[in-house]
């Protein structure tokens, strides 16, 4: 607030009880990491996995019962594999983006279907590799036209955000830098 320091303090006395994702489709010992996760449609938890060996991925979905992930598809883009490296949950979206997820792999927004995890769109606007997304809601531009607010974080710092993704296809423009 106003630019002042705020510090907090915690005792590892008294840390409250975690339950550890853990599971037997990932095996740490050949490399297997879950990297990135996001609450989804229907509050589905969705994970995705990074093998360091491969350099590809999962997509997983967790089980809100016992926090098991359960593999549900593998990270592709047309015939390649690849990994997610951040994951959003599109809602309150605009058009065809409504409910989908939005992945991250290098300088690539991917727009997954959360109802079979295939690739229905790629974005590749970007120069540098991405290292961070979210998502906000969409707002009208006027014209029929919205704006689908998304923000990407490359690694060089720049930011980018308002991101347009048409309803008859998957379009998109950027309208902002920071």
């Amino acid at each position: 607030e106003g630019g002042a320091i705020h510090c907090s303090e915690f005792s590892t006395g008294s840390l409250p009880d975690c339950t550890k994702l853990s599971s037997n489709v990932l095996d740490v010992d050949d490399g297997d990491y879950l990297v990135s996760a996001v609450v989804g449609p229907q509050d589905i938890l969705f994970a995705s996995s990074l093998n360091t060996s491969t350099g590809t991925g999962s997509l997983y979905m967790i089980d809100p019962d016992t926090y098991e992930p359960y593999y549900y598809a593998p990270c592709m883009v047309g015939s390649s594999s690849i990994f997610y490296s951040d994951l959003a949950y599109m809602e309150n979206m605009f058009g065809l983006a409504n409910g989908m997820l939005l992945a991250s792999y290098g300088p690539y927004l991917i727009i997954v279907n959360p109802a079979n995890g295939s690739a229905l769109g790629i974005i590749n606007e970007f120069e540098n590799d991405i290292v961070g997304i979210a998502t906000g809601d969409a707002y009208p531009l006027g014209s029929g036209l919205y704006a689908n607010e998304v923000f990407v974080i490359e690694n060089n710092g720049t930011v980018t955000y308002d991101i347009y993704i048409s309803n008859a296809q998957f379009q998109y423009s950027t309208y902002s830098q920071m």
